[in-house]
This record gives C-alpha cells, structure tokens and sequence, in this order.
C-alpha cells in the first residue's frame, strides 16, 4: 500500500465522522484546513510528532506534497491525513522544529501524528513513513514512546528507514533501540542554542550527496551519518551557513 491509498482511506474515514456528527454521534474537533500550496521539492525526511500547525506558514512551506498539492502526512490517533496540532504561544513545539528548517527546496518533511503514550502508534508512523519518499526520519525527545517494543519491531521490518533518535543528556549506549543496525540515537552534535537534530538531518542530506543515493539501506545511512556527526562536519555546516547554502 502506497501513502497515496493510505491518504484515500483517510479521506473516507473523515467522511464517515461527518456522517457520525450528522447522526448526533460524537467526532473529534474539526481540524483547520491545509493552505494551498505545492511540493517545496527536496529530500523528503520524515518527522514523527505530536502534531504540527500547518496554518503557520513558515511551516507549511517546508511540507511535503503531491501533484495535486496534498500534504504527504497522516495523523495516526485520527486516522486521516491532517496531522495537526494548534501551536501555543510562549510553548516550544514540533512546529518551532520545522519552522528552524532552511527548506529552500532542499528539504521536504513527511509528518506523522502520534500519540506517545501509544506505543503501536508509532510503529503505525513507521509503517506509513516507508510508503512514502521519506528515507531518513527524525524522532524528536518529546515524541517518544514509553513502550519501546513496537518501535523495535517496526524498525527492524522497514530496514530501509535510518531512524534518528533524539536524546539530551541521556547515555545513547544505555537507550533501548542503540543496539539496531538502522537507527541513530545521538544528540544535536552543534553547539547552537537550539538546533535540533531535524536540523542537522536537514543539513545531512542538503549537503551530502551520499545521504541521497537511494541504493543506501538504514545501516548504510546511519554509518554515514555516524562518521560525519564524529567528525564534526554536520556542526561546521550548522555553524557556518544555512542548508541552503551547502
């Protein structure tokens, strides 16, 4: 299944919500329309959140979308393509993460809503993430799962996925998913107050050519990625210029 027939069958999932409010069933709240716009174009990388506000629009401009200008999204807790989340004022969110990315038609972010108290949510993110152009996908601290268990299996199935974990003080080699071949548990490697580890994978496949050959599986990327996190080469080009500039 493509993320295009997973997008139909959203769509008619919503229908039926209509169709339940229109009976006097409960619905969820409705959800602001997405804004008019086309494919940035770039490097699709895949974001798993807990929801991003696509009104705003320093974020939608960094989206990825189809020939029809239909986001290439899906809200997992809702079961429909909108993964949206109101940004709040004063309160750092997934938003502020894509809002930081330099696009500029490098970059495209897939994005996934998940609910992290659900594990199996995020292996559905995983799952809709490999039918997507999306090869690289970024799990920001705040969206982690409490049960690792499903995103472990979710990960070793789509192998072709390098899955990047974000983490702060934490000990990468005492987290529970450091050990699989295909995903990276690390901190930004930057000494820029702020930047996030969406910026540096931004930055990865903006300026490296490497991180785009599509014959590369998860391991291939994550040991890519690795070596030139240790070497300090995604920090010199966080420092020095934007990833459009690369």
């Amino acid at each position: 299944m493509t993320w295009r027939n997973v997008a139909l069958a959203g769509r008619a999932a919503a229908v039926l919500v209509l169709l339940q409010i229109a009976v006097g069933g409960q619905a969820r709240p409705v959800k602001p329309k997405v804004p008019v716009g086309i494919d940035p174009g770039g490097t699709a990388v895949g974001l798993i959140t807990r929801g991003i506000d696509y009104t705003i629009p320093a974020v939608a401009r960094c989206l990825a979308r189809d020939g029809e200008g239909l986001l290439i999204a899906w809200d997992v807790v809702a079961r429909e393509p909108s993964p949206f989340a109101p940004q709040i004022a004063g309160v750092a969110s997934d938003s502020d993460l894509v809002s930081a990315v330099a696009c500029d038609g490098k970059v495209r972010i897939v994005a996934v809503r998940i609910d992290p108290d659900d594990g199996v949510s995020v292996s559905r993110a995983l799952a809709f993430l490999a039918t997507t152009p999306a090869r690289i996908v970024v799990l920001p601290q705040g969206n982690q799962p409490r049960d690792w268990l499903p995103f472990r299996r979710a990960a070793v199935e789509f192998e072709r996925l390098l899955i990047v974990v974000e983490v702060s003080a934490q000990q990468p080699q005492s987290h529970p998913v450091s050990d699989l071949a295909n995903v990276v548990v690390a901190m930004p490697s930057s000494d820029r107050v702020g930047v996030s580890m969406l910026a540096e994978v931004a930055t990865f496949v903006s300026c490296v050519p490497q991180a785009r050959d599509p014959s590369l599986n998860g391991a291939a990327l994550k040991s890519l990625f690795q070596s030139l996190q240790a070497a300090g080469e995604l920090s010199k080009q966080l420092s020095s210029r934007s990833s459009s500039q690369c």
